[in-house]
């Protein structure tokens, strides 16, 4: 199986004068599998809708294209616009408080860590260890920023990616070990971006460049 990744922008977050979080962007990526076009994460409803479309426009990919959209989290940043993509499959942890935004789309919730294989199929998250298959894209589980919060590992020759969503929300913070100020439980993300480090040599984190380990 051949895999590429291209991340189409690096999120970043700015600050009002006041010091209160004012633009939030998030990281978005493509991941090309054998043919199979995946994305991670959408960024902002209709904020980012032109820029996103744009830059999928460059790599000569159609939204008709996607065939997967791959969520770390359903934190309004991140989740976008999926009737943008009308043939994808959404996949998101059944724990995400917002999956009700979308009920009309075609989803699979998952309960557990899960492959991606060609042809868009997934090797079904279950509860459990993650089933030894030679895959280069898999998601693994890295609660805490949600409960259902997941970080998409992809091999890329001889690295270990890791598209990290909001568990990992830049590299100072991962250097530091310090958790998203807005966490559901904060120690267990900081056991969640602890355990990205090991498996990690690349991390691209939720909101701000991509750094090496």
């Amino acid at each position: 199986m051949k895999v590429t990744l291209d991340v189409l922008w690096n999120g970043k977050t700015e600050f009002n004068e006041s010091g209160s979080i004012g633009r939030n962007t998030c990281s978005i990526s493509l991941l090309d599998l054998d043919g199979t076009k995946v994305m991670v994460d959408l960024g902002f409803p209709n904020l980012d809708r032109e820029r996103l479309l744009s830059e999928l426009a460059s790599r000569n990919v159609t939204p008709e294209d996607i065939q997967l959209v791959l969520y770390t989290h359903l934190h309004p940043d991140h989740m976008g616009e999926p009737v943008l993509f009308p043939n994808a499959l959404f996949v998101y942890h059944e724990a995400e408080r917002a999956k009700g935004y979308l009920k009309k789309y075609r989803t699979m919730e998952v309960n557990g860590e899960y492959n991606v294989l060609p042809g868009g199929e997934l090797d079904r998250g279950v509860a459990g260890p993650l089933r030894v298959l030679e895959s280069p894209i898999r998601a693994i589980m890295t609660p805490g920023h949600t409960m259902g919060s997941m970080t998409i590992l992809v091999d890329i020759e001889e690295e270990t990616w890791a598209l990290a969503g909001d568990a990992v929300l830049s590299e100072e913070d991962f250097r530091a070990m310090e958790p998203a100020h807005i966490s559901m439980d904060k120690e267990m993300a900081r056991k969640a971006m602890e355990r990205i480090g090991t498996l990690a040599d690349v991390i691209v984190p939720g909101h701000g460049p991509t750094f090496k380990v």
